[in-house]
């Protein structure tokens, strides 16, 4: 499981995700917005275009008492649910179902951490 401040924040792995040249990446909390299990932040992504994109990022919050929570109660499936529905494809009959556009999502069911990001349904 890639750390947070190490792999997500690099414009170069960050391009290869969304398919445009980024340029700068911000991180804001999102603490205000809930979330029991997980910790969200709020992903703001410069463009060498000039434009700007949002994106929410989930993990499993850190700590051992979270993590072992995740892996006590299954909360990684949502983020393997997620996986599961990127490596099905754009035009299959699971593109159909009416969710968040997950970029990326990783679990691991052995370890209780996860992660995934994305566009919520109300961010363009």
């Amino acid at each position: 499981m890639a750390a947070l401040d190490a792999e997500f924040t690099r414009p170069a792995w960050l391009s290869s995700k969304i398919g445009a040249e980024v340029s700068s990446v911000s991180l804001e909390s999102m603490a205000a917005a809930g979330g029991l299990s997980a910790e969200m932040q709020r992903l703001r992504v410069q463009l060498a275009d000039g434009t700007e994109r949002t994106y929410v990022l989930k993990q499993t919050k850190p700590g051992d008492q979270s993590v072992g929570q995740s892996k006590q109660m299954g909360l990684v499936r949502e983020a393997l649910f997620y996986e599961f529905l990127l490596k099905q494809g754009e035009g299959s009959v699971w593109s159909r179902i009416p969710v968040p556009k997950v970029l990326h999502a990783e679990g691991d069911m052995a370890t209780g951490t996860k992660v995934s990001w994305g566009l919520l349904l109300l961010i363009q």
